[in-house]
């Protein structure tokens, strides 16, 4: 939680046109919540429409496993060397320090 906490300050100071809310998901009924995109850190969320775009960050989690995570879905890493864990994903290389 400490790192989500330390990307949405980083996100409230820099990205002023991305509201950004941490917590927990909707339920997949709730149709009073839709987002445009979701973030995961070092886990896969489930499949649910309300989700908007998915992306998993891994940080340092090298137990996802690339057969373990829908196509749609992209992926945030480290380095280059994670990203060619996810070939068939769209990945995202994010050196995992948030400054302005």
């Amino acid at each position: 939680l400490a790192r989500c906490n330390t990307f949405k300050r980083w996100v409230d100071q820099c990205a002023h046109s991305v509201e950004l809310t941490l917590g927990k998901l909707p339920g997949k009924e709730d149709e009073s919540v839709q987002y445009n995109a979701t973030m995961y850190v070092k886990s896969i969320p489930p499949v649910q429409e309300n989700l908007g775009k998915i992306f998993i960050d891994v940080v340092d989690s090298f137990g996802i496993q690339a057969s373990n995570v829908p196509e749609d879905y992209e992926i945030i890493t480290q380095n280059e060397f994670q990203s060619d864990l996810f070939p068939d994903h769209k990945t995202h290389i994010v050196e995992h320090w948030y400054n302005c």
